[in-house]
């Protein structure tokens, strides 16, 4: 009896025309027991069509019952790539927490468009609980770069310390794509590094590496940070390391670096360097800053005398910038 209810129901379901399926699936749904959801389960897979297949994921996707969504899992592994992507599109619709329960299931698949979206799925969700399965799948997946990829950008959506290890390996051994992503994932995660990881980026063999690192120290606007800022800016040797320093620079808190990029100003091992320099200086814009430029104004000579000067007369905004400079012009 119910079997026959629910053959002319989905029948109708599949033979109506567009004004009356919503109803005739409204009807459907009514039915979402375990008996009524194997009994649908098997009257639409018998055929296979695309329609069939379509209802069947809105019908899981719809009920939210436990034993639909296993039937979506077992969906999600046919080996049609037309019902797997009609099945993946329909977890992506479930709620955030059944996604949680279920993509490491599907990251599990020997479908490799399955494990993807799975991949992707559970950097979408953003959520802690991720991290494992994520590195679960490098662990089998690594040899495969589309899924490397996608783990990657998951990676840098979840943000777990986790994932350092691994995107400090693909930075420093790997190439091409795969060496991109995890630099970028590693920028990202700039912000909330620990000092102890902080540390060891600072001294990588990797340049770009050392990079991140240093945009990181910036960022955390932290004079006891700052030895480190001197440290490239005088022991660097790539030009690019320390004209990304330059340009990352917007405060200077201790007299110690400010002295080491007015020298850079001053006396620049190239051009552009010494733009940059400059360009520190003025954006560095406080009166610490300020004072140290008076100070090198009034204690000094020559180049160094005019360079001062020159950064003052750029120094607008404090009251003491208009004094200082009639009294520089008035004494002269």
């Amino acid at each position: 009896m119910k079997e026959t209810k629910l053959n002319t129901l989905l029948s109708r379901l599949l033979a109506s025309a567009a004004e009356g399926q919503e109803e005739t699936f409204a009807a459907v749904c009514l039915h979402f027991g375990d008996q009524d959801i194997e009994l649908i389960y098997d009257l639409l897979t018998k055929s296979s069509n695309a329609q069939s297949v379509y209802w069947l994921v809105r019908y899981f996707v719809a009920i939210e019952r436990p034993l639909g969504f296993d039937k979506l899992v077992a969906l999600s592994q046919n080996q049609s790539l037309a019902v797997r992507k009609e099945a993946c599109s329909g977890i992506a619709k479930i709620s955030k927490d059944w996604q949680e329960t279920l993509l490491p299931k599907i990251l599990e698949s020997s479908y490799d468009d399955v494990a993807v979206f799975a991949i992707k799925q559970l950097g979408e969700l953003g959520r802690v609980s991720g991290a494992v399965p994520l590195l679960n799948a490098f662990d089998r997946l690594q040899r495969d770069t589309k899924a490397v990829v996608s783990i990657i950008r998951s990676m840098r959506k979840i943000q777990d310390v986790r994932f350092l290890p691994i995107l400090e390996r693909l930075a420093s051994k790997s190439s091409g794509k795969i060496q991109e992503e995890a630099l970028a994932c590693l920028g990202a995660y700039a912000y909330k590094l620990h000092s102890k990881y902080l540390k060891r980026y600072l001294h990588s063999a990797n340049p770009k590496i050392r990079a991140i690192a240093y945009i990181a120290v910036l960022r955390f606007v932290d004079k006891r940070w700052e030895k480190y800022i001197e440290r490239a800016l005088l022991g660097e040797k790539e030009e690019s390391l320390k004209l990304t320093v330059l340009r990352s620079m917007n405060t200077i808190q201790t007299r110690s670096l400010f002295g080491v990029v007015f020298e850079m100003a001053l006396r620049p091992p190239s051009s552009k360097i010494g733009m940059m320099a400059r360009s520190a200086v003025k954006r560095s814009r406080s009166r610490p800053v300020f004072k140290w430029l008076i100070k090198k104004e009034r204690n000094s000579s020559g180049d160094s005398k005019m360079l001062a000067l020159r950064l003052l007369s750029e120094y607008g905004g404090l009251p003491e910038t208009f004094h200082e400079l009639r009294r520089v012009f008035t004494r002269s």
